[in-house]
């Protein structure tokens, strides 16, 4: 049961709190704030998006066309020997 302080002290904070009226010019300042920030929220989003486009674009084509290939090690072809592959190569010295 709340004591008789108690009781005043909430009905004199209700009373105060009734006639507390917000600045309309503060109100506007407020709702043009999350309105950046919601446009920033949304530009930074799309900028990573059209980003991670472009690396696709520009990546993807260049990983799928270029093949890498493995040739065997000499020691797993017979009968052919270091210096005979450097020799059959053009352009590099004997």
């Amino acid at each position: 049961m709340p004591t008789d302080i108690e009781q005043r002290l909430r009905e004199a904070l209700l009373s105060e709190a009734a006639r507390v009226r917000p600045d309309p010019q503060t109100w506007q300042r407020v709702q043009r704030r999350i309105e950046r920030r919601r446009w920033a929220s949304w530009s930074f989003a799309l900028a990573g998006a059209a980003a991670a486009a472009v690396a696709a674009v520009v990546l993807v084509p260049g990983v799928l066309t270029d093949r890498v290939v493995f040739d065997p090690a000499p020691a797993d072809r017979p009968g052919v020997t270091e210096d005979r592959e450097a020799a059959e190569r053009p352009g590099d010295p004997a």
